[in-house]
């Protein structure tokens, strides 16, 4: 999933193996062979009550839509638990 060129931007910093309530952390893919511009795909990680909430978005045209969120995202970060359901790799 994600495939390409990513940058990764959080909100705050982990508190140990965990990060805390309220932290955002944004993903921005660019695939490869695509000019230096907007983003394809802006995927986002938000933690409530410590849980996290996904939505992924995809650039069509000028404008970007959902392509995933949910349980669809949460089923393949379950990879992820022991890092907090962040994927740091």
């Amino acid at each position: 999933a994600h495939s390409g060129v990513k940058n990764v931007y959080s909100s705050k910093r982990r508190a140990g193996s965990k990060f805390p309530n309220g932290t955002v952390v944004v993903k921005s893919i660019l695939k490869p062979g695509d000019k230096p511009s907007l983003p394809t795909q802006v995927a986002v990680m938000r933690k409530l009550n410590g849980k996290w909430q996904y939505v992924e978005y995809e650039l069509s045209g000028s404008r970007y839509g959902v392509l995933a969120q949910g349980a669809l995202c949460q089923s393949c970060h379950m990879q992820a638990k022991a890092t907090d359901y962040v994927f740091t790799k």
